[in-house]
């Protein structure tokens, strides 16, 4: 569906607390999570505000979490960081699951290192052209059995004035 909008719908960018946002995506997740045990770990600066379209921010986090869920252990625990750094908010997601053998090719579209998990292989491809429209630093640290870590170096949102 956001492929499908994303090349016809303008999404209005507008000024978001992401620490309130990312709050309550942590609350949608949390039931998923919580089936297989696994613990959310928080950690959110808050009052950090970033300027984009509500619909890709979502993306971009929902995506993000969905994945760590997918692939952790039963049990197991995820880390979700927000920091605000000088001109970026420093968004990340650990988890301690599968690991990806091969973190190279997971950004292009119907990529998936393990189709037994279900999905499409879109959702890291669609965090790729948010990433690219908003200049968003992307990165994933990961080892086969330890787990990943994607992190996003989000650009703050900066009051304008007017002359």
């Amino acid at each position: 569906e956001y492929f499908i909008k994303s090349g016809k719908t303008s999404f209005k960018s507008r000024r978001i607390d992401i620490s309130e946002f990312l709050s309550a995506r942590i609350n949608f997740i949390y039931l998923v999570a919580k089936s297989k045990n696994i613990s959310l770990r928080p950690r959110i600066t808050p009052g950090v505000s970033v300027f984009m379209d509500e619909t890709s921010l979502m993306r971009l986090i929902d995506n993000t979490l969905s994945n760590a869920v997918k692939y952790s252990r039963p049990g197991g625990k995820i880390i979700i960081r927000l920091e605000k750094g000088i001109s970026i908010a420093a968004f990340s997601v650990q988890d301690f699951g599968i690991g990806i053998k091969d973190t190279s090719a997971i950004w292009a579209r119907y990529s998936r290192e393990n189709a037994a998990l279900g999905g499409f292989g879109l959702g890291l491809n669609i965090i790729d052209k948010i990433c690219k429209r908003y200049g968003i630093a992307k990165s994933v640290r990961s080892k086969p059995d330890e787990g990943s870590t994607f992190c996003y170096k989000i650009p703050l949102f900066k009051q304008k004035l007017l002359d």
